[in-house]
């Protein structure tokens, strides 16, 4: 077989530069079967899980922050808020989304935080807003030390 050949003497169905009219389309193409089970393995595969583990970047963050302010018991139960807030902290709008989110509950159906954790929240959130309040100084970074 040549690669020489003239296209004309190929048939559609081994031409793959070959145009098949669009009321044909459907022969060539076979369906999947969709199936409940197939479906729910391509969900796991395609979500990937946040990383429930503290990564090294919030575990420097932590170290930064004042020893009273650490959320230990963040970082124990929900280390991937802790990641969110590390990586969300030079970032005001985002800082403050997060701790909205967090603290606030816009479903209406949340349990919410266990107590110490909720404490823990509450006391990064007065910290982060002292730091970035509009009467203090205007900074394009977080405080000092917690760069």
């Amino acid at each position: 077989m040549s690669i020489y050949r003239l296209r004309n003497s190929l048939s559609p169905e081994t031409d793959v530069t070959a145009t098949i009219p669009p009321d044909k389309a459907a022969a060539y193409i076979p369906a999947a079967p969709r199936t409940v089970e197939s479906e729910s393995q391509w969900a796991q595969v395609r979500k990937s899980s946040p990383a429930n583990v503290v990564l090294p970047r919030s575990r420097k963050w932590m170290d930064e922050l004042p020893s009273h302010l650490r959320p230990l018991h963040l970082s124990e139960q929900f280390p991937r808020i802790v990641n969110l807030l590390a990586f969300d902290w030079n970032d005001a709008a985002a800082a403050n989304r997060q701790f909205d989110n967090l603290l606030i509950d816009h479903r209406g159906s949340r349990r919410g935080f266990p107590e110490e954790v909720r404490r823990e929240l509450v006391s990064l959130r007065d910290y982060y807003f002292k730091a970035f309040s509009p009467g203090a100084a205007i900074r394009s970074s977080p405080p000092a030390g917690l760069k």
